[in-house]
């Protein structure tokens, strides 16, 4: 019996012995499958947080290429820019951490707390809190680093325009980029952070942009970094690109409009050179670097007078009386006209089948003036009588052969065509004949006639360079286009010698004010009207006040005429007259050139002599 109940408590006790052995073999068994599920199945996933908590990736986007004027000055460029970067995992407490950078810098605490939600979706990823810190905020932070565990100052490039407002538009600004990570170029993920937005920093932004680079280093428990981790990829910046923008005349040209809005245009007519271009008013690029504040935008894009557009190539506007230029060389082209043909103004021209005259802009007329005389007076009926004797279709070719109503491709964005009515438009877009009461509007600028600011400069150079088309460009090493004659060399001369007359005769031209001793200035002005003389008639004599319903005024010359080396065109808003407004702005602008820029006296492009302000013209059209 005792045998038996030994024999039963041996047995209880094998079975104990064998179920605690097979629960210690299980639970080891369970826990060799982990080890080796967490060494070898998940060794990658694992060793990559390992080496996030050690090593940090930095990377170093390539420099914004530089932007500098025809001198090497600089006009936009990089700047080092502080930014408050935190880790959230190397913070032992980031609420904390958050909460003391609140009170060292009155930042906001919400603020900080949103921005630093996006953490925890990328584990030891820094994230931004503050963009552009002050070199007393960084200098705080670095110096302090103890009491911000998980915060470190990175030094980035910033787009830095150091002119401000000057040459804005040509320039354009910056912002960041629309694409997505996945859209952008390997080598230009970081470089490509920034796109131009607006200007030449758009449509040259593939060509600024740099390339990636980068280093790894190892950090400390609160990320400060301890060394750099070979090997080091190093940027590429990109390209630097020189204008042909004179930056101490483009400050003139700024300064010489005196907060009026319009649009300026200073060319070399030789060459196509562009030396200055504005557009009024204008805006602060450096606005834009870290993204621009809601409400300066919101006022940007609603204030009436546009600053965010560029005028000299997105502004369309009826041209006014430099358009008779057009008008003079398509009626002495067809041989309607010599120089010497004379037309008598009373003041009033009557169309055929309309109640109401065109007027004259001087009250009594011109009296008997030839082609010179126009043009020096300004005449509108001298232009009227051209212009129904011609008919709008051929009036309108000639204005097509010059280059109006068609984009010229400068290099920005948004460029409009403008408009040069003839029957064939008329009919498709109004559907509608031309009738002959609309062509007098025509030849003086008037009516559905539109132009840009580019394309009235490029026709002044025409005329400046005897009818040899130049193309305009804006950067130094641009591959200059051939050069193409447009016009007849033989016709130039009579448009040349009423432009002269326009500044320098005694007898009383529209831009006298233009005139510079030593320095001989052509040019012609322009009063473009806003609204018709019957609509003006309707208005109250407050808003016949009102600074929307003036005139916009034109000048457009070159000098010195005998061998042109610079052509100035000025349009104010509103500013009622070529030769009140924009002729003075012009003067100043040339007197500078002609201080600080012109050089010795050339010989004439029409011969070998100088040419004087009495030349004649009646052989003008006997050349071969």
């Amino acid at each position: 019996m005792n045998q038996t109940k030994i024999l039963s408590e041996q047995d209880l006790f094998r079975n104990r012995v064998i179920c605690i052995a097979l629960a210690i073999a299980f639970v080891f068994s369970f826990l060799g499958s982990r080890l080796w599920y967490l060494q070898v199945i998940e060794h990658e996933e694992y060793q990559s947080y390992a080496e996030g908590n050690r090593i940090r990736l930095r990377p170093e986007p390539g420099l914004r290429g530089r932007i500098l004027d025809r001198n090497g000055q600089i006009l936009a460029e990089n700047r080092p820019a502080y930014h408050l970067q935190m880790v959230w995992e190397d913070a032992p407490k980031p609420l904390l951490t958050l909460s003391k950078l609140s009170e060292s810098f009155q930042w906001s605490l919400s603020e900080l707390k949103e921005k630093s939600q996006y953490a925890s979706r990328s584990p030891f990823k820094s994230i931004r809190l503050k963009s552009d810190l002050s070199t007393d905020q960084a200098a705080f932070l670095q110096t302090y680093s103890e009491s911000f565990p998980g915060v470190t100052v990175e030094i980035q490039a910033a787009r830095y325009y150091p002119h401000g407002k000057i040459a804005a538009h040509v320039l354009g600004y910056v912002g960041a980029t629309n694409k997505r990570t996945e859209e952008l170029p390997k080598n230009q993920k970081r470089s490509r952070s920034i796109d131009g937005k607006a200007g030449l920093e758009m449509t040259l932004n593939d060509f600024l942009t740099g390339l990636d680079g980068g280093r790894q280093v190892e950090v400390d428990h609160i990320g400060r970094e301890l060394r750099t981790i070979p090997p080091t990829i190093a940027s590429v910046p990109g390209n630097t690109i020189q204008l042909t923008i004179d930056l101490e005349l483009q400050k003139v040209v700024e300064s010489a409009m005196d907060n009026q809005t319009g649009a300026v245009l200073v060319m070399q007519p030789d060459s196509g050179e562009i030396l200055a271009m504005a557009s009024f008013p204008s805006y602060d690029p450096n606005w834009f670097v870290n993204g621009i504040d809601p409400n300066l935008w919101s006022e940007l894009l609603n204030d009436e007078d546009r600053p965010l557009e560029n005028k000299i190539v997105q502004g369309s506007y009826p041209p006014g009386s430099i358009f008779k230029l057009v008008t003079a060389y398509a009626a002495l082209d067809q041989q309607l006209i010599d120089p010497t043909h004379r037309e008598t103004c009373n003041g009033y021209f009557y169309v055929k089948g309309r109640k109401t005259p065109f007027k004259c802009w001087k009250s009594g007329g011109h009296g008997a003036v030839d082609l010179i005389e126009a043009i020096r007076g300004s005449c509108n009926i001298y232009f009227y009588q051209l212009a129904m004797e011609m008919g709008v279709d051929k009036l309108a070719h000639f204005a097509k052969l010059m280059m109006f109503g068609e984009k010229l491709d400068l290099g920005f964005a948004s460029e409009k065509t403008g408009l040069i009515p003839d029957s064939e438009w008329k009919k498709a877009t109004l559907n509608d004949r031309w009738y002959p009461g609309e062509t007098p509007s025509v030849a003086i600028g008037q009516g559905f006639v539109s132009v840009t600011p580019i394309q009235l400069a490029n026709f002044v150079n025409l005329i400046a360079s005897g009818g040899v088309w130049h193309p305009p460009k804006l950067l130094r090493d641009q591959a200059d286009s051939p050069s193409q004659p447009i016009l007849d060399q033989r016709i130039v001369p009579p448009l040349l010698q009423g432009m002269v007359a326009v500044v320098n005769d005694p007898n009383g031209g529209t831009a006298n004010i233009a005139r510079i001793d030593g320095f001989t200035v052509a040019g012609k002005t322009g009063t473009a009207q806003i609204i018709s003389h019957e609509t003006r008639k309707n208005l109250t004599e407050e808003e016949k006040n009102l600074r929307k319903y003036q005139n916009h005024a034109w000048f457009a010359g070159f000098a010195p005429a005998e061998a042109p080396e610079i052509s100035v065109l000025v349009l104010v808003e509103h500013g009622q007259g070529g030769g009140k407004a924009a002729a003075p702005v012009a003067r100043k602008i040339m007197e500078f050139y002609h201080e600080h820029r012109y050089g010795q006296s050339v010989a004439s492009s029409f011969n070998d002599q100088t040419v004087p302000f009495s030349w004649q013209l009646n052989n003008a059209f006997d050349q071969p």
